[in-house]
């Protein structure tokens, strides 16, 4: 009997041990690469270890590293936030001990601590050999594939009323992906990797990005991935399955996958978009909840520009609680929008992204963010014809105040207010105001000397050369400009010029190259006319045409650059007719209607368009002495203009005085006139002289106007 209650007191005490649970965590702090860099892990005593789930006394660790904490209450396999404090020292690996506090677990955690100074060094060293890796990148595009990323052109070199296709984000967007590898790589404890990826690390702290990838490219990730994740599904089935096993498969696949976004955001700073989307995809059908993967998998699409960026977008701001994530999220959205044309769709979100990031900016944070939003609500400002070029200014004023504040901007701000100002002069000429205008013109002319990109000098100084020859009639001033923005364009995209002598595998981008070296060959040839340098201005419009046809013979061609190429050829053509090249003029006259076709079937025409390309085609029937077309198309010209001058006169005032003088100017050289034509030649003037009598700004160009409305009123009464 004795030994039956024996028996019962054992196996009652055995189950009771046996169901008790664990309300333990416990591990070991250690200095951040110890062991990679002396051959022994650094343990760091008297580091503080607290928690807010349960209730305990804050630990020190021994001298050995080690803590143990004990919770108060039964919280098994709960996950904790631990608190971690140190003197000087920072947590370098929060992330994964987010994933293995867990109340219970019996693998011990480690804490990795880097010196604060040490890790602000080094995210600094990182972030800039991964900006000087992106410039090498794109350069290599240039040298050697005849790529060109179209973010480096400031505008669309054609007509300010166009805008080149994702022009605003594709710097922006990558420079998110450098400081997020920068702040990784800062962080990354060695200790625990693999010697492959020991390897390839090796060579990103060299700046030897390149090597890295391929290192990485040689390890198997899908394979890898799909069987780890097989052997966590099979346990998880089991009845009696391995929690340690599972645990510790769970935290091989989380490092996995670490490392493939990893070589997914490299091959981004790479500009390998195609490699990245790969990667990044793969990444999120492991890890689909992961709100940095999904956020770097949204950049390389909307680089690309595939709009299934903007699901993604979506996703992150529902999920996300950071402030600056939703302004990003919001800021990208609408650029996407702008970018393709859609006005309505891009203001909500660009109108909250720059609420948004004001607050931050306002906080001391974003600042930089916050002049992007303002840049890119300005262009939509601007785009949008109901805004009046006074409130279009309104976001140019706030980010050039901002930037002119800094005593020691850096050379990403001296383009941003390069770029503000010259959008800034061209908002002041629309409205006549030429004073403001040559300001603005001036201060760009004085900062062209700073150290900047110089394409971004050389498109600067094309924008200053077409306001000195067109505005304020300087043509040996434009001309000496133009010139030298030439010569500096074309050395810094070296081997893409000459396209006889060196042919090149390209993609759209490098058309964009060659649209904006057409515009200043185009403008550089009004100059050699004013000059009557007979000999060179064929030479620039035999250029403009050969790089011309070039950005029209591509198959992978956008909308937008074929909408850039209209005038261009127009322009050209006008010369070879003035020349008695029948054969080229008409042969480039076909190329431009097929084209202008494409353009109308797509619906990619705005009444703008057409107001800019009817001026141009009616230039080339004026040559031609084809009067009545040219009428046709500008009696058009009137009905368009005459509906947005009525609606935002301040905006379009300008536009609306140089269409009716060009439609009287053609209605005098008519041989049969019309009294439509007369009456409508008469009213528009008498609007234009209306609308100079009452413009706030007094001053030649005005002058000349008036003069030129009076003399044509004369001659047609």
């Amino acid at each position: 009997m004795l030994n039956r209650i024996l028996l019962l007191v054992f196996f009652s005490f055995f189950s009771c041990s046996y169901a008790q649970k664990s309300n333990e965590i416990f591990g070991y702090v250690v200095i951040q690469n110890s062991k990679t860099n002396t051959g022994n892990l650094e343990y760091v005593p008297n580091v503080s270890i607290s928690s807010n789930n349960g209730y305990f006394k804050p630990q020190l660790t021994d001298s050995n590293g080690y803590f143990k904490l004990i919770f108060s209450n039964d919280y098994d396999r709960t996950k904790v936030k631990l608190q971690i404090e140190k003197e000087g020292y920072e947590v370098v690996n929060l992330k994964e001990l987010e994933a293995s506090s867990i109340i219970g677990n019996k693998e011990s955690i480690k804490i990795v601590l880097c010196k604060q100074s040490e890790l602000e060094r080094n995210r600094l060293i990182y972030y800039g050999l991964a900006k000087e890796f992106i410039s090498i990148a794109r350069h290599r595009k240039i040298y050697k594939e005849g790529i060109y990323r179209k973010q480096l052109v400031l505008d669309s070199l054609n007509s300010s009323l166009y805008l080149n296709e994702n022009l605003l984000q594709k710097v922006f967007n990558i420079d998110i992906t450098a400081q997020k590898l920068a702040k990784e790589w800062a962080n990354q404890n060695l200790d625990d990797k693999s010697s492959e990826y020991k390897k390839a690390f090796g060579l990103i702290k060299k700046g030897l990005f390149q090597e890295a990838i391929r290192i990485l490219d040689e390890i198997d990730f899908k394979n890898r991935l799909k069987i780890n994740q097989q052997f966590i599904d099979s346990e998880n089935r089991r009845i009696k399955s391995s929690v340690d096993k599972i645990i510790l498969s769970k935290k091989r696949q989380r490092s996995d996958i670490k490392q493939l976004v990893e070589r997914g955001e490299l091959k981004m700073l790479n500009h390998d978009l195609y490699g990245a989307i790969a990667d990044l995809e793969l990444a999120l059908t492991y890890d689909d909840t992961n709100l940095e993967l999904i956020l770097s998998l949204a950049f390389a699409y909307q680089e690309n520009n595939n709009k299934n960026c903007l699901n993604l977008y979506h996703k992150v701001y529902k999920l996300t609680n950071d402030m600056f994530t939703k302004t990003v999220v919001s800021h990208n959205v609408g650029v996407f929008h702008l970018s393709r044309g859609a006005l309505t769709l891009a203001y909500p979100y660009l109108l909250k992204a720059e609420k948004e990031r004001e607050k931050l900016y306002l906080n001391g944070r974003a600042k930089s963010n916050y002049l992007e939003t303002l840049v890119a609500l300005a262009r939509l400002y601007y785009l949008d014809p109901d805004i009046s070029a006074i409130e279009a200014q309104t976001p140019l004023l706030k980010l050039i105040a901002i930037i002119d504040s800094e005593k020691n901007p850096s050379k990403h701000r001296i383009e941003l207010l390069t770029q503000a100002e010259i959008e800034f002069a061209n908002l002041c000429l629309m409205r006549g105001d030429l004073i403001n205008a040559e300001k603005s013109y001036n201060k760009v002319d004085s900062m062209l000397k700073n150290n900047m990109n110089s394409i971004v000098r050389a498109v600067a100084s094309f924008r200053i050369a077409s306001y000195e020859l067109r505005i304020i009639k300087d043509t040996v001033k434009a001309r000496y400009r133009l010139e030298k923005s030439i010569i500096e364009y074309e050395e810094s995209v070296d081997g893409i010029y000459n396209l006889y002598d060196n042919p090149i595998k390209t993609e759209t981008e490098i058309g964009y190259i060659n649209e904006t070296l057409s515009n200043m060959y185009v403008l550089l040839a009004n100059c050699y006319r004013e000059t009557k340098q007979k000999n060179l201005v064929n030479l620039c419009y035999s250029r403009a045409a050969l790089l011309s046809l070039y950005i029209n013979d591509k198959n992978k061609k956008t909308l937008r650059l074929l909408l850039n190429f209209i005038p261009i050829m127009l322009e050209v053509n006008s010369h070879y007719l003035s020349e008695g090249d029948k054969e080229n003029s008409e042969y480039n006259l076909k190329q431009m209607f097929l084209v202008l076709n494409k353009l109308k079937k797509d619906n990619f025409l705005l009444d703008l368009n057409y107001l800019y390309i009817n001026v141009k085609l009616a230039d080339y029937f004026t040559a031609a002495n084809e009067f009545e077309k040219a009428m046709k198309l500008l009696d058009n010209n009137i009905k368009i203009i005459e509906k947005y001058f009525n609606k935002n006169p301040d905006k379009f005032g300008f536009d609306y005085i140089l269409s009716a003088i060009d439609y009287g100017t053609t209605y005098l050289k008519l041989n049969n006139k019309t009294e439509y034509q007369k009456s409508t030649s008469l009213l528009t003037l008498k609007k234009s002289k209306k609308h100079l009598k009452y413009c706030e700004f007094e001053n030649k160009y005005i002058s000349d106007l008036k003069q030129n409305v009076d003399i044509l009123i004369k001659e047609i009464k």
